[in-house]
């Protein structure tokens, strides 16, 4: 059976690799988001995405998992709470009211007649 650390990759279509699915060490979980690929790894053991990100657990430290992300500059990666801030900041960013576009302009328009 294969010990370590529970990876979870949230995307349906996805490829197991022959010789982990010999050793039984995946599962997949459905949930109402969708399947939801779960694979069990060592330190030092990793899965790749694609062709191009590698993901590497590199330790179990004080009930934490370390991991390492090889991925190309234009990926960007992100952890989960600063990806969920960084979407409700754009959200937060559309929000505008008119009174306060209004209050711009006359700002601006005094401004102009200086």
């Amino acid at each position: 059976m294969c010990g370590g650390v529970v990876v979870y990759a949230a995307q349906a279509d996805v490829q197991i690799d022959a010789g982990i699915a010999e050793k039984g060490c995946f599962r997949i979980e459905i949930s109402q988001e969708g399947a939801m690929l779960v694979l069990t790894r060592k330190p030092g053991e990793g899965i790749i995405i694609g062709d191009n990100i590698r993901i590497t657990v590199v330790e179990l430290k004080g009930g934490g998992v370390r991991i390492g992300i090889d991925a190309p500059r234009e990926i960007k990666v992100h952890r989960q709470e600063v990806f969920d801030r960084i979407k409700q900041e754009n959200k937060e960013a559309t929000q505008w009211d008119i009174a306060d576009l209004n209050e711009l302009s006359s700002i601006l328009d005094a401004g102009r007649k200086k």
